[in-house]
């Protein structure tokens, strides 16, 4: 490997570890042939000056497992679809932010960095939503090494629901609750501590908890279509159905004769997850209770109100101050918030 012109730092480990590096990266080549060694170097050579000059300031002593971890995370990432100079800006962010959770996790703590943002992008969500909530966490750097990095990965998780990916809406509710005075201060500054408990203890009853007029808005689609709602074509082969409220994820649970799905939806986004078909979910005939008329009323004066295609032939439930809709000839699937 070229280490002309590196940081002295950079050079000493490269030459240091020269023989593992050098192993490490032959091995990978040769399972993958598109891996590119200027890129490469091009990439580790950039990242690894921003963690080291992070790691400077910060004040941390060990750097090596920070750069090998490094180093052995591009050998997977960089040849991968999912790399993006975007990919690699976030991962540049993160090592600038969190240089001692770096040095004392390495590849763990990157690639589940990667993952995350990979996770999101492949949920259609910007990575960028949960990385600006992630900053708010970087002065207590320090905090989340060693025994206390898997809170650190759970916050991450729960912040991500904040950002859209709503399955994790359960799990991340527990966190958010659990969350430390500067914890909670750094995310929500402007939010008094037994405000905030409040708050996310409606979340757990009212997925609109905190919003005055929350709208009604459409999910779904035609899988073969594009539409202004879900670009890049939509979920259902054929117009969906409902089957039940699955109990412990208190997501809608939907069919489309093809396959099941989740729906997830809250004040911040709506997620519509595939999964098999279970034999048990093949014989349940039970059928979510439909809404009074009166609300079914309301939910869809709602709808026209906001300008939205309004369903016809419906079927609709109503759940945690939500009534879900469904026509009988369209894929989509109406969200209509309800007092």
């Amino acid at each position: 490997m070229n280490t002309k012109a590196l940081a002295p730092e950079l050079e000493e480990f490269l030459r240091s570890n020269r023989d593992e590096l050098n192993q490490l990266y032959r091995l990978e080549w040769l399972q993958n042939r598109n891996l590119d060694g200027a890129a490469f170097l091009q990439s580790f050579e950039s990242l690894a000056t921003s963690y080291l000059n992070a790691n400077h300031m910060a004040g941390s002593a060990d750097r090596k497992p920070g750069l090998m971890g490094l180093y052995r995370m591009l050998l997977l990432a960089q040849p991968s679809r999912s790399w993006s100079s975007r990919m690699e800006k976030l991962l540049e962010s993160a090592l600038k932010l969190y240089p001692a959770v770096a040095s004392d996790q390495g590849q763990l703590f990157l690639s589940r960095i990667y993952n995350a943002a990979h996770s999101l992008s492949q949920h259609g969500l910007d990575p960028q939503r949960w990385w600006l909530l992630m900053k708010k966490l970087a002065e207590a750097n320090v905090d989340y090494t060693g025994e206390n990095s898997n809170r650190f990965y759970r916050l991450a998780a729960a912040l991500s629901y904040l950002a859209g990916m709503i399955h994790l809406r359960s799990s991340a509710l527990i966190e958010l609750q659990n969350m430390n005075e500067e914890e909670a201060k750094a995310i929500f500054p402007r939010v008094q501590p037994t405000e905030l408990r409040t708050w996310i203890s409606q979340l757990e009853r009212n997925p609109w908890a905190g919003l005055s007029s929350p709208e009604p808005f459409m999910t779904g689609g035609y899988q073969g279509f594009s539409s202004f709602d879900t670009p890049g074509g939509g979920i259902f082969l054929r117009p969906p159905e409902f089957l039940r409220v699955e109990e412990e994820s208190q997501a809608i649970l939907l069919t489309d004769s093809h396959r099941n799905y989740l729906l997830f939806a809250d004040r911040f986004g709506s997620q519509i997850i595939p999964r098999p078909i279970t034999d048990e979910e093949q014989k349940e005939s039970e059928r979510p209770a439909a809404v009074p008329e009166d609300l079914l009323k309301v939910a869809l004066k709602s709808i026209k109100k906001y300008a939205l295609p309004e369903p016809s032939g419906i079927s609709a439930i109503l759940h945690r101050k939500t009534v879900i809709c469904l026509s009988e000839d369209s894929h989509f699937v109406w969200v209509v918030p309800v007092h």
